[in-house]
């Protein structure tokens, strides 16, 4: 099934329990890296961003590798209970360094993308967490954030 590149870009993959893709990344070192980065927790583009690929070319290789079964799409918010999940855990986190703002500024930074808490793509999440920590004034609070919230996505998903 093919999916458009704005599909792609949000959505957010996993490694299949079926193929482990070794032929289909033995001979190919950036195939290979593009798959370890694929952890269920980020969406391709937050992939991008992070690891500096350009996103005509992850797309294309992210593609290959859903049509050929090695990745799937990760089911990160069944029945909206991770969504919710996750909103109570950031809204704790970011309230203990910024104090009661931090449910104001999250509501704006979501808005700011065209969402509602309920309706935002989990695969986005990353990005959530990117833009909510450049407003904390100190960087070594907004490293530990960054770094506590990613812990807590791994476990939600």
């Amino acid at each position: 099934m093919a999916m458009t590149q704005e599909q792609i870009v949000d959505t957010v993959f996993k490694r299949s329990d079926t193929d482990s893709g070794d032929n289909f990344t033995k001979d190919n070192l950036k195939a290979f890296n593009i798959l370890m980065a694929i952890d269920g927790t980020r969406s391709v583009g937050q992939i991008a961003k992070d690891d500096f690929y350009e996103i005509d070319d992850l797309v294309e290789v992210v593609q290959q590798m859903f049509d050929q079964g090695i990745i799937e799409p990760a089911v990160t918010d069944a029945s909206g209970a991770a969504r919710k999940d996750f909103f109570q855990i950031l809204e704790g986190h970011l309230g203990q360094i910024m104090g009661p703002v931090s449910g104001l500024l999250i509501e704006e930074k979501i808005s700011d993308s065209g969402y509602h808490k309920h309706d935002y793509p989990m695969g986005r999440a990353h990005e959530l967490i990117d833009q909510l920590s450049q407003a904390i004034g100190d960087e070594s609070a907004a490293q530990s954030f960054k770094r506590s919230m990613t812990d807590e996505l791994k476990k939600l998903s």
